[in-house]
């Protein structure tokens, strides 16, 4: 179903420019003039973020993309959950996604500070054998 999802979307966000989709990890990969700005894993979709277009998706409790390894989950806070009214309205679909286009043009310190902070506390337990800490 996420391939047809992503025609649809596609379609709907033609605005922007020509949208493609393609295999992405088990899902679906958007992109706009070769740059990737959203992913569909399963019947999800997840637009790309950064420091400045993050907050609307915190105020409205979305969820970043996160998956689950044998070591525990893991959350890609470049990527956060579209809330279901936004898919339901196509103007603001799209101003949405030209949000996460920039965003994806431009790249998040804060989430890389962050994942390198998970990574080194994670590591840490690790190296001295604790669990859950």
């Amino acid at each position: 179903m996420s391939e047809e999802f992503a025609a649809h979307l596609c379609d709907e966000l033609d605005a922007l420019g020509p949208v493609d989709h393609r295999k992405f990890f088990g899902g679906r990969a958007l992109r706009c003039r070769g740059r990737q700005f959203a992913m569909i894993m399963g019947e999800t979709l997840y637009f790309a973020v950064n420091e400045e277009t993050r907050d609307p998706y915190l105020q409205r409790d979305m969820a970043p993309f996160a998956y689950t390894t044998a070591k525990g989950r893991v959350e890609v806070h470049k990527y956060y959950e579209v809330p279901g009214e936004i898919l339901d309205d196509r103007d603001e679909l799209l101003d949405w996604a030209k949000n996460a286009l920039k965003a994806a043009a431009k790249p998040d310190k804060s989430s890389k500070k962050a994942a390198a902070g998970k990574k080194t506390a994670a590591g840490k337990k690790a190296a001295t054998g604790r669990k859950n800490a």
